[in-house]
């Protein structure tokens, strides 16, 4: 990482990084109606700064206890918003993936990402995990996935030969040839389901049985624990915006289940700690999607017939 790099402004907010090191006044993604600035007022960070910070940043790597190629990526102590990342290891052939990205890259985290294989590719599922990954792309040498209608939120494209611009409603990654048929297949697909931000975005792991969410869907307390829970109970939600509590219409929620519906998976991972549904998530986000668009006063909408 060099000099320029090292000192380009990040939002200490939501932890978006920008082109520019100084003369910003404001951050798009946090003047977004979704998001906000704090009472304090706007204020800058840069990754030189946070390097040197006495809060000592540094990321932690997990590794999923059901799963050992899933491994999450969060940075301690708290880091703006505080998603985490994940990184989906594959094999010698289809190589790494990693879903959504945090802000903070130092060399350690380098280190340790390249020992597990490097990166082959990162998606971002929605403008507010755009965090550095700019940054990561260039340092790991790989292509940087965001969709179209959500380019107009990004705050540093670099030289714009790692950023790579989706269209469409389903993205394969990194697909390997089938040793039978020799055709391209891939075991990691994103699905672009719209709701929070246009362009918001799941992966959905395949053989795994598993779907990345981020905060397309949000995983809720009443979620994580399941035994002799009262009909009715839900376990996720569907925001437009999640810090200023605004719901989605009940279509946008309808249209989130149609982008997924033909899935099969079981397990479903938020872009927070702590954050995981084991088991049955397909049929609990169908459940939920109900209960939101009953509570919502819509008694006879198309999507309480979904089965």
């Amino acid at each position: 990482m060099g000099f320029s790099t090292l000192d380009l402004l990040i939002c200490s907010t939501c932890g978006v990084q920008y082109d520019v090191s100084a003369g910003l006044n404001s951050c798009k993604i946090c003047d977004d109606p979704r998001q906000y600035v704090p009472p304090t007022g706007q204020s800058w960070t840069s990754l030189r700064s946070l390097h040197s910070s006495m809060e000592n940043y540094r990321n932690v790597f997990s590794t999923d206890p059901d799963n050992p190629n899933l491994i999450t990526i969060h940075t301690t102590p708290k880091l703006a918003i505080g998603q985490r990342a994940f990184l989906c290891l594959g094999d010698s052939t289809s190589g790494n993936v990693l879903w959504d990205c945090i802000t903070y890259l130092d060399e350690d985290t380098v280190k340790r990402v390249n020992s597990l294989g490097g990166i082959q590719a990162i998606v971002i599922s929605h403008p507010h995990y755009f965090s550095t990954s700019i940054q990561w792309a260039e340092v790991f040498n790989c292509d940087l996935f965001v969709s179209a209608e959500d380019e107009q939120w990004l705050g540093n494209r670099g030289d714009g030969h790692r950023l790579k611009i989706w269209k469409g409603e389903r993205l394969p990654l990194l697909c390997s040839h089938s040793s039978s048929e020799n055709r391209p297949t891939s075991d990691l697909m994103v699905i672009k389901t719209g709701g929070h931000f246009p362009g918001s975005s799941v992966l959905w792991w395949k053989s795994a049985k598993k779907l990345l969410i981020a905060d397309t869907i949000l995983i809720v307390p009443s979620g994580l624990y399941h035994v002799d829970r009262l009909p009715g109970t839900s376990s996720f939600t569907f925001m437009w915006s999640y810090p200023n509590y605004i719901p989605l219409s009940p279509d946008e929620i309808h249209g989130i289940w149609n982008a997924i519906k033909d899935l099969e998976f079981e397990d479903t991972h938020g872009a927070f700690l702590g954050q995981e549904i084991r088991g049955n998530s397909k049929r609990n986000i169908l459940e939920s999607a109900k209960i939101v668009v009953r509570a919502s006063g819509h008694r006879q909408h198309p999507l309480l017939n979904e089965v």
